[in-house]
């Protein structure tokens, strides 16, 4: 495979740094005063039978046992016996200088640190470790430190380190006062960028759960909450809640969490049943192995869970390698695969190194815990944009679908409408071609009846009256009832049409001067056949009442359209009445139920000798789903 030059230029950069560094950790350790930072290589003994004596070997009894390391990053096997560390920095300095030892992991239970000065003086500069987490030693750097002051000449340190289970890492570090403030700065500033972007990938991740219920979210943010967990441990003194099971659970709850986030994000049961099997049985068994690592903690039984966290730490291992596999062979074909594949690559990389030197294959390079810092946020911020993208394209995709489903919904009431208008239709052919049909033959038979018998049988005549009025009334009625339910290309113009008819027939007829103060441009309306029906038969009705009742010279009728409301009103200067008079009540009642049925607003002022007024006021727009505008 060819190597672009770009790319081989950064891998010779790369390799060229890490040279760099190990060729500067293998100087002497001399502070003068241009010293700024060093690393320390001790030299180590292995206490395997925990036979030295404390004083034995802090009075250098048995310095020549101490071997060399090869490396200033030490890795310690998983076994409980004691290691010895023995180192000397060299002040050059006419005075004493202050200068910062720091330790670059967090991962052991104890760490003893003895000081020999020049003058042969031995000090004891107490202890830190998992076990002591909560004192001021711990730093925001993923360590502990130790504040020594250096005499000038000679200083000799030995230090013993032990672990209660489980291997441990330690670089060793010697900072100037300066230099470890201005370490500790960024690496605060690091931590509360880190902070930051988790939150606010763990608030949108919270709000599309909220949104939209898919458990892929709920596992996101239960992940990036482990992942906060664990760095939390690193870098707060605060965070030492059972420090063995923290040193490892959480990565186990990491790649948990992870895992079902995985499965949900790539839709694993709809792309293949079979692996999303496998990888659910592979998540529930780790959840196992950590119960029962715990369980083993607690019980004492490390060699037993050392087993374990063998085990635990290759299966990641292995998961890690299998999903990075799956997300390659879905690339083209899956969108989300690409996203898992940009944000969990780098993060995957961190994470394998990091599990490489947990098993001992690797050392412990104190870039790994940066690493995976950088690692965790390249992914949460990747994941982030992918999720605002998503939550973008949802959001239209919902807008779309509303107005499709809104569309549709007009589209069927429509259809209803058109439907039920054909059924008015054909019942207002029938019944013309019908009923009216056969209504209008007996009136001209009661008509023909009555010219025949008016000689020959004159006490006929008034039941053949009777007939003909009775006829004559149910042939305006079905009239009424065909224009109500027929349909018009204006039913607010056609109304006021039917009224100007209806009034001018009747009020001709009974002699009453009236004017008709109804515009033929009113606003195009439809209305439905409840709304026009009903409008109709209160004007009819308030007509009527004109003609029988009121006993007046003069009638107005008024119809206009004010700001979408349709005002209607009749008045007469008749005698007038009392609205409270039961007579006159039960014609009321009927007109403001219908009224009411139509959410208009109905009223009547009428005083004695002062005449009558009837009005009736309706908001067009009362009702969307009956009334619209063209």
């Amino acid at each position: 495979m060819r190597i672009p030059g770009r790319n081989l230029f950064v891998i010779c950069i790369c390799v060229l740094n890490l040279w760099v560094i190990r060729a500067a950790a293998q100087s002497p350790v001399i502070v003068n005063a241009a010293f700024e930072t060093q690393h320390i290589i001790p030299e180590i003994l292995h206490d395997r039978a925990r036979q030295f004596q404390s004083d034995s070997i802090i009075f250098g009894k048995f310095d020549s046992l101490f071997i060399p390391s090869k490396e200033y990053y030490v890795s310690f096997p998983e076994d409980s016996s004691g290691y010895w560390l023995h180192f000397t920095v060299q002040n050059d300095l006419s005075r004493p200088k202050t200068v910062i030892l720091w330790l670059g992991r967090r991962n052991f239970d104890n760490f003893d640190l003895w000081q020999q000065a020049p003058s042969g003086k031995i000090a004891h500069l107490g202890h830190v470790g998992s076990s002591y987490s909560r004192r001021a030693t711990f730093s925001l750097t993923n360590g502990y430190y130790y504040a020594i002051t250096l005499q000038p000449g000679r200083n000799v340190y030995r230090a013993k380190i032990s672990n209660v289970f489980g291997p441990a890492y330690i670089s060793v570090s010697l900072l100037s006062m300066e230099n470890f403030t201005v370490q500790s700065r960024c690496n605060v500033l690091l931590f509360g960028i880190f902070i930051g972007i988790m939150m606010a990938s763990l608030i949108l991740a919270g709000q599309m759960l909220y949104q939209y219920r898919d458990p892929g979210y709920f596992f996101y943010c239960a992940y990036i909450v482990a992942i906060m967990l664990r760095e939390a441990f690193n870098n707060a003194a605060f965070v030492d809640f059972s420090p063995v099971m923290m040193r490892h659970c959480v990565t186990f709850l990491i790649v948990c969490t992870f895992g079902m986030f995985l499965r949900y994000f790539l839709r694993l049961k709809d792309i293949n049943k079979s692996l999303d099997f496998w990888v659910n049985c592979y998540i529930r068994s780790l959840m196992a192995m950590m119960a029962l690592y715990i369980m083993v903690i607690f019980l004492g039984t490390y060699p037993l869970a050392n087993v374990i966290l063998q085990v635990t730490m290759g299966s990641s291992l292995f998961f890690i390698l299998l999903s990075l596999l799956a997300c390659f062979r879905l690339f083209k074909t899956n969108e989300r695969a690409r996203v898992v594949i940009y944000a969990f690559l780098p993060i995957a990389a961190a994470f394998i190194l990091n599990l490489l030197h947990n098993l001992n294959v690797i050392p412990n390079y104190p870039f790994l815990e940066y690493a995976l810092v950088w690692g965790f946020m390249l992914e949460v911020i990747i994941f982030t944009m992918a999720f605002t993208r998503w939550f973008r394209v949802m959001e239209a995709d919902r807008n779309l679908y509303q107005l499709k489903f809104s569309v549709e919904q007009q589209q069927t009431l429509l259809a209803v409408q058109v439907a039920e208008q054909r059924v008015k239709d054909r019942i207002a052919r029938d019944l013309h071609d019908d009923v009216a049909a056969s209504m209008s033959g007996i009136r001209i038979l009661t008509q023909v009846a009555q010219r025949q018998f008016a000689d020959k049988a004159p006490q006929a005549m008034p039941l053949l009256e009777q007939i003909n009025r009775s006829t004559t009334t149910m042939l305006e009625s079905i009239g009424d009832l065909i224009w109500a339910i027929k349909s018009h290309p204006d039913y607010l113009n056609d109304l006021a049409d039917r009224i100007r008819e209806y009034a001018t027939r009747t009020l001709d007829a009974s002699n009453i001067a009236y004017q008709l103060d109804i515009p033929r441009d009113l606003p195009v309306q439809e209305l439905d056949v409840e709304m026009r029906r009903n409008i109709y038969l209160i004007l009819k009705e308030a007509i009527n009442n004109v003609v029988l009742h009121s006993q007046c010279h003069q009638a107005r009728i008024v119809i206009k359209v004010l700001n979408r409301t349709v005002i209607l009103s009749i008045e007469d200067d008749g005698k007038g009445f009392n609205p409270i008079d039961k007579a006159r009540r039960q014609g009321l009642e009927n007109m403001t139920w219908r009224a009411e049925s139509i959410h208009a607003d109905f009223s009547v002022q009428s005083y004695i000798d002062q005449g009558t007024r009837v009005r009736l006021i309706l908001p067009l727009e009362i009702n969307p789903n009956r009334l619209y505008t063209k």
